[in-house]
């Protein structure tokens, strides 16, 4: 949960919505790609700025791959 709340925060934080937009692609494969890779930025921006933050951002990422094997 607390992993889950840090994402969420960090994405309140760290993603701009214009920014995104602008080179959002078209393509929903290139989309999906792009989505997980702003995930991936937001959660190492967020961790490298709140460091107490990285084992939660972990173990949820822990939960969430178990949990699609």
């Amino acid at each position: 949960i607390r992993g889950l709340a840090d994402a969420l925060a960090f994405r309140l934080r760290f993603h701009d919505p214009k920014i995104y937009q602008k080179f959002l692609p078209a393509d929903s494969g290139a989309r999906a790609v792009f989505d997980a890779l702003e995930e991936a930025r937001i959660e190492a921006e967020g961790t490298e700025n709140y460091p107490g933050a990285r084992s939660n951002i972990e173990a949820s990422l822990r939960f969430r791959a178990r949990r699609l094997k």
